[in-house]
């Protein structure tokens, strides 16, 4: 049963949910919001239900693969633009994150869905590096959206007259949801490094990923990023969410371009050694 649902399932909810969502941008009416928000839990249920099936039911390496790490972040941001919608039914997060969503999925459909990077770490570290980038990337593109409506909702305090099609939350909610998610990114992007720098400890230097490699030395100066601009927000309380904000729109903006740079560059993670030949058993999936 779990085996016959796939991308075609969840990404025509997400697709569907999107288009509800803008009809609810010109209707007064509760009932399309309320389609919108049935629609998209059904997709994230059903993407829910794939992703465990691959990792859990047939156990097999979807989740430790390029592929995987791209299905993961297109759910949770599923997840977070449902959450998001009925905890604060004004916003408009559900016509930015499922986008960003379907694009991750579609991105991840062209890339390889053999394990990352196989080597002799435990399966659990290397589990906790996929999930905390992931999450970190989550947080980050977030951050990205609740960022511009901060920016956009500074502009409109400043220009009461200023046409309002897009209903945004208040300046002072985003504020904390900016800098929520950005600590939590930052946060989690940190421990990603750190269980990266030990699974590479671990499989010692024949079969480490390189220093010079685009995604470590991108995850790194990311990560020094975030700190710096939330270290001189919490110095300089003038104007500190708005240097959150900017600092995190960078920062989402990178981490698109280095992801989309070391999909297509033949970054080792993305793209294993076939000569390491570790076995499943060694680190992969058992």
């Amino acid at each position: 049963m779990l085996g016959g649902i796939n991308a075609v399932c969840f990404v025509a909810s997400y697709a569907l949910a999107l288009i509800l969502a803008v009809i609810c941008l010109f209707t007064r009416r509760n009932l399309w919001r309320v389609f919108a928000l049935v629609v998209l839990a059904a997709g994230v249920a059903a993407q829910t239900l794939f992703l465990y099936h691959h990792y859990f039911s047939r156990g097999d390496q979807f989740i430790d693969s390029a592929a995987g790490w791209f299905a993961l972040l297109a759910w949770g941001l599923a997840l977070c633009a449902l959450w998001l919608s009925i905890t604060l039914p004004k916003s408009v997060y559900m016509l930015f994150l499922l986008p960003a969503s379907m694009a991750s999925i579609f991105i991840g459909a062209g890339m390889s869905d053999s394990a990352v990077s196989p080597d002799t770490a435990a399966r659990t570290l290397r589990l906790i590096h996929i999930t905390a980038l992931s999450g970190s990337a989550l947080l980050l593109f977030v951050g990205l959206i609740t960022g511009l409506m901060y920016i956009a909702q500074q502009r409109r305090l400043r220009r009461p007259k200023q046409n309002r099609l897009l209903p945004f939350p208040p300046l002072e909610r985003l504020g904390r949801m900016l800098n929520r998610s950005t600590t939590f990114a930052s946060g989690l992007l940190g421990i990603g490094i750190v269980a990266g720098y030990l699974m590479n400890y671990l499989r010692g230097a024949d079969a480490a990923v390189p220093m010079t490699d685009l995604l470590v030395l991108g995850a790194s100066a990311l990560f020094i990023l975030l700190t710096a601009a939330l270290v001189i927000a919490r110095t300089n309380r003038s104007r500190s969410v708005r240097r959150v904000a900017i600092g995190t729109i960078l920062g989402a903006l990178i981490l698109a371009v280095i992801l989309m740079a070391a999909a297509w560059n033949h970054s080792a993670h993305w793209h294993p050694k076939a000569e390491d030949g570790v076995s499943s058993s060694e680190g992969g999936m058992p």
